[in-house]
């Protein structure tokens, strides 16, 4: 008998799905791409039967997570869960994890990472009988800005995988139509493509406090991955153009620490108005608290393939200065905020001083009307949909295998 036949219980027929994280909680550091995940679990559940494997450490760390026990399936919330040393994923172990959980769809959450994508999609291919539909979600590790990093090295990994013919062996999960068109562009209009956008989870935090806004002072928050593509040294040079006193927020994993320590020598030279602190990581469940406590959110990325932080600031009810390389677009003509070409670095001071000049009875006039414009934004439940019918399909192409 199966693992997957003694979880399940009798009667249920719902699709297995086992993802291949590789971060998964109590792991917060790789940040949007263990959101994702999060939200399929929580807004499928009642659809498919989720198996996640994770890794038994956070990003760059080496300790065991603490509460974690690896080797074993254990049940949380809505999902069973998996955790392993980084070396116990091997070809062998996936072949015996698939072989336990009997997946009709085994969901890859990463590309540039062998161990997690390559590995377990050649032990799906190797399945005698009816074999699992591989869905991958390259989390926009494949649009254009992002391959534009380190881009020897993704250049030849690129190369040796469409030299074992692999693009055409998966279905890409696609967020946008702009992910969609770089995957054609990079693998050919023959692959199968899937779009259907992230999903968040419905954990409703605490009820948030407003701060006050006092005209001529602006509390400033970045949360994500301090890394290049998140563009952290233009989000410092634009502040330093503002008139007026600004707290200015850092929040998230040094991920790149060369990066990091220039962002570090920036902020010395900004004038003595603004104040500025590095938090560090922030916990899932103190982010829209932390984001809250601020006036405008600032993420300038080159390239948002979904934007899990500029989400959750919006559903904070919270002003974006974003570029206008992610998802959202016409935040101005919303009410929500700014989407900005990142080639016009004069635009983004400009909404910042505005944002610092404006005073309390403004703030909340703006802050209350962005609920029902968030709502409408986020079109949630059309990417539920999405996201049924991608499994859905999947699964049954597996029966049909």
């Amino acid at each position: 008998m199966t693992f997957q036949a003694q979880q399940q219980p009798t009667g249920d027929v719902r699709p297995v799905v086992l993802i291949v994280a590789p971060f998964f909680p109590p792991a917060v550091l790789a940040g949007g791409s263990i959101r994702s995940i999060e939200g399929l679990v929580d807004q499928l559940y009642d659809g498919f039967t989720f198996f996640v494997l994770a890794v038994d450490h956070d990003l760059k760390k080496t300790s065991t997570l603490r509460g974690v026990v690896s080797g074993s399936w254990t049940e949380q919330s809505n999902v069973f869960v998996r955790f392993e040393p980084d070396r116990h994923f091997t070809l062998t172990n996936y072949r015996r994890w698939i072989t336990e959980t009997n997946p009709s769809v085994i969901y890859i959450n990463s590309f540039f990472a062998p161990r997690f994508s390559v590995i377990p999609l050649v032990a799906a291919l190797l399945v005698k009988g009816a074999r699992p539909t591989v869905v991958l979600a390259p989390r926009g590790e494949l649009i254009r800005e992002a391959l534009t990093l380190k881009s020897k090295k993704k250049k030849a990994y690129l190369a040796v995988y469409r030299l074992l013919g692999l693009p055409r062996r998966t279905t890409w999960n696609a967020t946008s139509i702009e992910e969609a068109n770089d995957l054609r562009t990079l693998f050919g209009s023959h692959i199968t493509i899937a779009l259907a956008s992230e999903l968040r989870t419905r954990v409703k935090g605490p009820e948030l406090q407003l701060p006050e806004k006092h005209a001529g002072h602006l509390r400033v928050i970045f949360l994500s991955r301090i890394s290049p593509i998140k563009n952290l040294t233009f989000a410092i040079q634009r502040l330093a153009h503002v008139d007026g006193e600004i707290q200015f927020t850092i929040a998230g994993p040094e991920e790149d620490s060369q990066y990091a320590a220039e962002c570090r020598v920036l902020v010395q030279s900004l004038p003595a108005s603004i104040t500025v602190e590095f938090i560090g990581p922030v916990e899932h469940d103190e982010v829209a608290e932390t984001i809250a406590a601020h006036h405008l959110f600032f993420l300038p990325s080159l390239q948002e393939n979904y934007g899990h932080a500029i989400v959750e600031a919006l559903s904070c009810a919270r002003p974006v200065l974003v570029g206008n390389r992610t998802p959202w677009h016409e935040l101005e003509r919303r009410g929500l905020g700014h989407d900005l070409p990142l080639a016009d670095p004069r635009a983004f001071e400009r909404v910042l001083q505005l944002a610092c000049d404006q005073d309390q009875e403004a703030f909340v006039r703006q802050v209350e009307s962005m609920p029902p414009a968030v709502a409408e934004l986020l079109g949630e439940s059309a990417a539920l949909e999405q996201n049924r019918a991608m499994f859905r399909a999947a699964a049954i192409r597996a029966k049909s295998s």
